[in-house]
């Protein structure tokens, strides 16, 4: 017995389409190519994390971090740390198979405590995949 073709083609194309439907749920088919923290972020995963220690103590923690992190096995490498009144800033550089994302921490002295919030974007193109948002995570995570 011959199946219809409107069947096949359900059974084809309806698992495409439940993974598309994932996909952009979970942000990875957003055009664009920066991923970033905020205190209001509609993603619960990238608010601006608030820990209970003093500055110098996070930004030795991020520093370590930072020097700990890697990606498709190659290590990110930390550019410059900028110190001013009360905040530190890590620029770092993230190597994604040929291409290279720009990695940010910025840590700010709060009343009770340290205020962190992370930047990752990358240097080619208008989308990536989700890359930069596991860039994100993924030091989050570790830290």
């Amino acid at each position: 017995m011959k199946r219809p073709r409107w069947k096949i083609a359900v059974a084809c194309f309806a698992p495409l389409a439940l993974g598309l439907l994932l996909m952009k749920r979970s942000g990875l088919l957003e055009r664009t190519n920066v991923a970033q923290t905020s205190p209001d972020h509609h993603d619960p995963l990238l608010r601006t994390r608030h820990f209970n220690s003093d500055l110098q103590t996070v930004s030795a923690a991020v520093q370590s971090t930072l020097a700990s992190m890697s990606t498709y096995g190659r290590d990110w490498k930390t550019r410059q740390i900028r110190r001013d009144a009360g905040a530190v800033t890590f620029t770092s550089e993230v190597p994604v198979l040929m291409f290279i994302d720009d990695f940010t921490v910025t840590l700010q002295h709060s009343g009770d405590g340290t205020l962190c919030d992370v930047r990752s974007a990358a240097r080619v193109g208008k989308g990536d995949l989700g890359e930069n948002r596991r860039h994100v995570l993924q030091f989050l995570h570790a830290l």
